[in-house]
């Protein structure tokens, strides 16, 4: 079993209970809980989980929304692909998060672009 294996099945061990949890918490709170911030450390560092997570919080009428430093975003067109696969999965809104620490990861001038472009792409910052 490879290091990534291993390393996705306890991802998707953490998704399954947090889904778990999250359907207890909707049933035992229906008309209170409204919408679903993903945050961290990096929220999106779960991978391609964080499109499920989005999905199940649609399907349950929620809004979703993520916080994140956007290492991810290296330049215009991965930041739109991102943004634009998120929303299409029912991201809601996005904020990003900043800093000198930020900076060794996501260049200065990507936080000028991403919350310019967030009405382009519908999506309101939180």
């Amino acid at each position: 079993v490879s290091r990534y294996e291993v390393t996705s099945m306890k991802t998707s061990s953490m998704l399954y209970t947090w889904m778990s949890t999250e359907a207890k918490s909707l049933e035992a709170y229906p008309d209170s809980i409204k919408k679903l911030c993903l945050t961290g450390g990096e929220c999106m560092l779960l991978g391609k989980d964080v499109d499920k997570i989005i999905s199940y919080a649609k399907s349950k009428g929620l809004k979703a929304s993520i916080v994140s430093n956007a290492y991810w975003a290296i330049n215009y067109d991965k930041a739109y692909r991102t943004l634009k696969r998120l929303k299409g999965k029912g991201l809601t809104s996005a904020n990003f998060s900043t800093g000198a620490d930020h900076n060794h990861y996501v260049p200065w001038r990507m936080f000028v672009m991403l919350p310019s472009h967030l009405p382009v792409w519908a999506l309101p910052p939180i």
